[in-house]
């Protein structure tokens, strides 16, 4: 579901929390992704940290400048989204998500796969009118979590 932009975190096992905009929320097909926006100092950590599962060698060709505001959608966990499925703790919905505890573990950094990273493109003004353009990459967990 759309959810109009709110504030949520995402957490590491030391407790630091990175902050987000969480921009959809969808639960469909047996999983769950999300869209969020971060801002370019959030996008230098997780980019450095390689938080969200954002390894090296999981990117695909592409990049993106880092210095506007970064669109990335992740999926949830396979196996994480099985077994909290049947023990009644996964969270199905966005206002669950945003009113999660810390501790949760749909929190997690390492609970997320990140699958593609955008920003928007600077066009030209006579081009403007006709939309937005974005540029980055994907990852190889796109195809995995398809």
């Amino acid at each position: 579901m759309n959810v109009h932009a709110q504030s949520t975190e995402f957490y590491v096992p030391t407790g630091t929390a990175y902050s987000a905009q969480l921009l959809d929320f969808q639960h469909e097909d047996g999983k769950i992704s999300v869209r969020i926006e971060v801002t370019p100092a959030v996008w230098e950590h997780i980019d450095l940290v390689m938080l969200f599962n954002l390894t090296w060698d999981n990117r695909n060709e592409g990049s993106v400048s880092g210095e506007k505001p970064l669109e990335i959608t992740m999926m949830f966990s396979k196996d994480l989204f099985r077994e909290m499925k049947e023990s009644g703790t996964l969270l199905t919905d966005s206002i669950a998500f945003l009113n999660a505890d810390k501790d949760h573990p749909m929190k997690s950094t390492r609970n997320w796969y990140i699958t593609e990273v955008t920003e928007e493109v600077d066009l030209p003004d006579d081009l403007k009118a006709m939309g937005k353009l974005r540029q980055g990459f994907t990852t190889k967990w796109r195809d995995e979590y398809k």
